[in-house]
Formats: structure tokens, sequence, C-alpha cells
């Protein structure tokens, strides 16, 4: 009886030690995920009606977005590039192309961004967007693209 009663008092003495010790400090929180890389912003899009070069008030809303940009100092550099679908002459698709990507430079450098920092481009019905046969009105390809970053040299890359 003497062992069992030592064997108890230890097992009173241990189950106190225990409710008096300090718990373990808790687990620290997992780091946050890595951020992910994000590579060159996607360009501003500008979509017209078949025979259109004018801008509209949704173009001049999607305008926005560059302006911003601009006047956030998150981009100093803009290349204008105006497309046409493959519908009627070629001369007439680089005309189009023209007068659009002109009609939307022209917005922003009223809008406050220089001149001297927009380039322009316009390309005709030679870069769809859509695939298509000759002679196809097709919407997305009758388009200006608005690319932006933080310098020119980051443009031409």
């Amino acid at each position: 009886m003497k062992g069992s009663a030592t064997a108890a008092a230890l097992l009173l003495a241990l189950i106190a030690g225990s409710a008096c010790a300090p718990s373990p400090p808790a687990a620290a929180p997992p780091p946050p995920p890595p951020i992910p890389v994000i590579g060159p912003p996607s360009p501003s899009l500008l979509f017209f009606e078949f025979g259109e070069v004018s801008l509209t008030e949704r173009h001049r809303l999607v305008l926005s977005h560059p302006l911003n940009l601009w006047r956030n100092g998150m981009a100093r550099a803009f290349l204008i590039e105006g497309h046409d679908d493959t519908a009627g002459p070629d001369e007439e698709s680089i005309e189009a192309s023209r007068r659009r990507a002109w009609a939307v430079h022209d917005h922003l450098v009223t809008a406050g961004i220089p001149a001297a920092a927009i380039a322009v481009r316009y390309h005709g019905e030679d870069r769809p967007l859509v695939a298509t046969e000759d002679d196809v009105r097709e919407p997305q390809n009758r388009r200006v693209e608005i690319h932006f970053a933080r310098t020119a040299e980051e443009l031409r890359r």
C-alpha cells in the first residue's frame, strides 16, 4: 500500500504541477501566400460600329481608364493602335483604322496627356482579333487598342 500511496501522491503532484504550468505559446499564423507576379497590363479596347470612326460616350467612358493612369502617375507612355475588319477595300480599312486611332489620340491630348507621350499606329485589316475570310464585318476587328506603360521603352518590348 505504501507503494500505491506514493504513486498516487506522485500522480497528484504531476497533475497539480501541470495545472499551474504556463500554456505553451500559440503557434504563429502561417505567412500569407506570395503575391502573384503580374505581367504587363492588358490594353484598353474600344470597338466601333461598321463605318464609324467617331468616339461615342461609351468610348469616352473607356478612355477614362488611361486618363486615370496618367493622372495617378501609373502610366507615362501610350501606344494607340487602330484596326479594321476585312469588309471593304484595303485602302478604306487603312483609312478607317487611322481615323479611329487619331480620334482616340486627340481625345487623350485634349484631356491632358501630352502628345509626346502618345505614339499612334494603324494597321487596317492586317492584325485581326478574330480571323475571318475577306469581306466579313467583324465587330471585334473594328477596334482601337490603347497600350500603356511607365516608360516608352517598356512599350517597345
